[in-house]
């Protein structure tokens, strides 16, 4: 896998995660406008995010080499 893959993999997974948990979430792109750009979002579903992106970040890691090893 080459490195740009390897950031557009990350890239998508965030945004998957983001999309899922954050209501009225539609991309996590700059579109340069206040109302794209900012949301309100609830706690719960912020640490629903995060505990999403932490679980894949771990699932992650339990099946890939640690970088000393590649």
């Amino acid at each position: 896998m080459t490195e740009k893959t390897l950031a557009e993999d990350y890239d998508s997974l965030l945004e998957t995660i983001a999309i899922k948990h954050i209501p009225n979430l539609e991309t996590l792109k700059t579109r340069k406008m206040d109302d794209l750009d900012f949301h309100d979002i609830s706690v719960w579903c912020l640490k629903d995010a995060l505990s999403a992106a932490f679980k894949a970040g771990f699932a992650i890691g339990q099946t890939t080499k640690p970088l000393s090893e590649i």
